[in-house]
């Protein structure tokens, strides 16, 4: 036999028989009674060899080193995927129930943050909340408008579908502003008692070093991928799906259904986003008034408010017009006379702005920004993230802008009046296509197709539909640390969405199994 056959048996023979352990040499003889009958002839020679091998290592004062013998991994398949229920809406997001202990907590399935966090106190109206011990450091996190305050809880044993997490260190809440809003069941039977997020540790707080989903698949030997299915409410029931853990519905899709874009920086799931707009109007562009200060409306307020704040909806024609001693100068409204230089319309001069609407003086960063982009530096790190735990689509003001002007004009063509549509109203709309970037080589972009189905949902005792796409208004501000586009729940409910750690990249297949 060949020296590479004979070392391939010594390592079928670790693979086999070794757990990882360090030994004394002089232990090596009796390792052979711990290990089953190989009938092979070549394995026994391998542990003699091994033997022989250990008793020559000898070192000074006759006293004997240590071997340290790692067992190979076996070369078999993960633990098969675990899937658990999800209800929920994209006004509520997503829950699915999580056990702490003996406890059973309903948490919102979060793609835009990292920490696992249960009330451990009897706040906004939670009459279920941990009731372990929370005597670690102290928390606090924010989510846009909500927030809460907590600390570190420890003890108790975890799992989620099934799948043990072991005794993990978790965010208890102590007190909370807008946050727990579905703690207590509201018509229609939503519930949501916390939040798992599944991104990267980056985004944990201080106290905090591992995930939930990471003790997941560091526990059960999982893949590092997990899979959402979110399905829309109807306005009476709850929407339903599921969470994947370790892979995705193998039954409902199979690889070749997917398309992929990469994830481009492990914090959020960060992707790149190549523009986002209304099918039919991809390269017009909206909103911008002409060069000379004018009386022409800013916008409409058809399907939403006015978002120049001096501008009024005028109602006979449902057009925003500038308010007095205002004109429309590059779609804003500015002052009557000449305006500067930082008040024309960013969305033609490619120049940082203040993403809260209308006329607003920069800020020291958004000057920084804009000499960085005009010489070629760039201050985005993160184009755009997947964010399960974000009801609506937020798009850049300028984005924003361009969509809900192209709305607009599809809903004057069909005299739609008012901001709350029919189904049969809806219906009338295109949709709203995402181009990402691919993470094939042979293929630069693909389109995600939103129907106005999901970009238009039903509100909670609603009968009409209101429009889910946001202006991310001055969230972008700074140094461009915060993701410029955040594609929430109208984009999930319309795609199953793979989130793949291990080959770092998001997947996308058309929803289906509702």
């Amino acid at each position: 036999m060949s020296i590479a056959g004979f070392l391939l048996h010594v390592a079928h023979f670790f693979w086999l028989c070794f757990e990882p352990l360090a030994i004394a040499a002089d232990d090596v003889p009796h390792l052979a009674s711990s290990c089953d009958e190989t009938d092979d002839p070549l394995a026994d020679s391998a542990l003699v060899a091994l033997q022989t091998l250990a008793r020559k290592t000898q070192i000074t004062k006759d006293t004997w080193t240590k071997l340290n013998l790692t067992k190979l991994r076996r070369l078999q398949s993960r633990r098969e995927p675990a899937s658990s229920g999800l209800i929920g809406a994209a006004w509520s997001d997503f829950a699915v129930e999580v056990v702490v202990g003996e406890q059973i907590f309903p948490v919102i399935v979060d793609t835009g943050s990292s920490t696992f966090a249960v009330p451990a106190r009897p706040v906004a109206g939670c009459q279920s909340f941990y009731t372990g011990v929370c005597e670690g450091r102290a928390l606090e996190a924010r989510y846009g408008s909500a927030n809460w305050t907590g600390r570190v809880c420890f003890g108790p044993e975890v799992e989620v579908a099934g799948l043990g997490a072991g005794r993990i260190s978790f965010a208890g809440i102590f007190a909370q502003n807008n946050f727990l809003t579905e703690c207590t069941s509201i018509p229609g039977g939503f519930v949501s008692r916390g939040i798992i997020g599944m991104a990267y540790p980056e985004l944990l707080p201080q106290g905090l070093t591992t995930t939930l989903w990471d003790s997941l698949v560091a526990k059960n030997g999982i893949q590092n991928v997990f899979a959402l299915q979110c399905c829309p409410w109807n306005g009476l029931n709850r929407g339903t799906g599921s969470l994947t853990l370790g892979g995705w519905d193998e039954q409902l899709y199979n690889a070749e259904d997917f398309v992929h874009t990469k994830i481009t920086m492990e914090k959020w799931f960060c992707i790149g986003i190549q523009e986002v707009f209304v099918d039919g109007f991809a390269s017009e562009e909206l909103g911008a008034g002409p060069e000379e200060c004018s009386q022409n409306p800013v916008g409409s307020c058809i399907l939403a408010d006015c978002q120049d704040p001096s501008s009024t909806c005028d109602m006979p024609s449902l057009a925003c017009r500038c308010k007095a001693g205002k004109c429309n100068y590059f779609g804003q409204c500015v002052d009557s006379h000449q305006p500067s230089l930082f008040q024309i319309n960013p969305a033609n001069h490619s120049l940082g702005h203040n993403h809260s609407g209308g006329k607003q003086d920069w800020s020291f960063n958004d000057i920084i920004n804009w000499f960085k982009r005009i010489f070629g530096g760039s201050t985005e790190r993160c184009k755009g993230i997947v964010d399960s735990g974000t009801s609506s689509l937020v798009l850049p003001k300028d984005v924003f802008d361009n969509v809900l002007n192209a709305l607009n004009k599809v809903a004057s063509a069909w005299q739609i009046r008012g901001s709350c549509l029919s189904q049969s109203e809806v219906d009338l709309f295109p949709d709203l296509i995402i181009r990402l970037d691919s993470a094939n080589s042979d293929q630069p972009f693909f389109d995600l197709r939103i129907p106005p189905s999901t970009y238009f949902q039903l509100d909670p005792g609603a009968t009409c539909r209101t429009l889910y796409i946001r202006s991310s208004g001055t969230l972008n501000g700074g140094l461009g640390n915060i993701p410029d586009y955040i594609l929430g729940q109208p984009l999930l409910e319309a795609y199953y969405t793979v989130f793949d750690k291990e080959k770092r990249r998001i997947s996308f297949a058309p929803l289906k199994g509702c």
